[in-house]
């Protein structure tokens, strides 16, 4: 802890200056482009209703900044399965085949897909309850065991955690919590997401009676997470059939992206994107100017170079 005067900072003021604003990884849908991305040093919280995508959204951007980016992720999401559930749904997305099932992949292509995601996917296991520090400890733990580094973690959901809130009252406990996960992104210089619920409360249901999406005052815990947050995403699966403000019926299979809030600056904006799940391949997909294009498929694209008058590079934040 110290205090400093713009006198003192200089150096570091013009170092910031001449970098400018940074935006952090991009997402591979382009309804996301400029909605969102993932910065090393910064925090990530989801929300959504039970089954409306937060854990597939979440598998699908790690496996394209794997992919593209060589970042490499710590999980824990027991709602999920055990390891080897969620290992073998990461593979699915990797290779866009099943693992498991009547329609699964071969034995050769099984190993190939698993030894891909080896080096990328890293899935924390308990057999009893384990704390946020008992998490962070374990993942120091894992670095110089495996002599890696890790550069996402995610806590899926924020409640499978143990919390001792020490006698405070939840809203000042939460706001503790959140902000110390806060500064544990910025000194591990990690991405952390925290995915979680929204309260429970009638204004979240339409007068029809589908659920709305939550605000980002109504994350369950209170408005402490509208205060900490940096990047705030809901996650909302639009009832199938109902009307969209242009009258345009919903699909069933219809997911909606929703930034509410946007920092640090330059990382992203307010704003919506529209995917569309794909169950057979495990996998999202986005419909730009008609065409359907799969994570990744619109940057490789004509249409998409012909635009930005140049080839995209591949291993390097935009």
């Amino acid at each position: 802890m110290n205090i400093y005067n713009s006198s003192q900072r200089i150096t570091e003021i013009d170092a910031l200056i001449s970098k400018g604003f940074q935006k952090g990884y991009q997402m591979p849908f382009a309804c996301l482009d400029d909605l969102y991305s993932v910065k090393l040093g910064a925090t990530s919280y989801y929300c959504g209703h039970e089954y409306s995508g937060k854990s597939e959204f979440l598998f699908e951007r790690d496996v394209w900044l794997s992919k593209n980016f060589g970042l490499t992720h710590c999980i824990f999401s027991p709602e999920t399965g055990n390891v080897d559930d969620i290992l073998c749904e990461i593979a699915h997305k990797w290779i866009g085949k099943p693992l498991i099932g009547p329609f699964k992949v071969d034995e050769k292509t099984k190993y190939k897909a698993l030894q891909a995601i080896s080096p990328y996917f890293h899935i924390v296991s308990v057999d009893k309850e384990v704390s946020l520090k008992q998490i962070f400890t374990m993942v120091d733990d894992y670095e110089k065991k495996m002599g890696i580094n890790i550069n996402t973690l995610t806590i899926d959901p924020f409640n499978e955690l143990q919390w001792d809130m020490n006698g405070l009252p939840r809203d000042m406990w939460l706001e503790n919590t959140l902000g110390d996960i806060r500064r544990q992104a910025r000194e591990r210089n990690k991405h952390i997401t925290i995915i979680t619920h929204p309260i429970e409360s009638d204004r979240l249901y339409h007068k029809d009676g589908y659920m709305l999406p939550p605000t980002r005052k109504q994350y369950a815990g209170g408005q402490a997470w509208a205060r900490k947050g940096e990047s705030m995403v809901a996650i909302w699966r639009p009832p199938h059939g109902q009307k969209d403000a242009d009258g345009i019926p919903f699909e069933d299979n219809e997911c909606h992206i929703i930034v509410q809030k946007s920092k640090p600056k330059g990382t992203g904006q307010l704003g919506l994107g529209v995917l569309y799940f794909d169950y057979k391949r495990s996998a999202y997909f986005e419909y730009v100017a008609g065409s359907k294009y799969y994570a990744g498929e619109y940057y490789e694209s004509l249409e998409y170079k012909n635009i930005k008058g140049l080839e995209v590079k591949d291993n390097e934040p935009f």
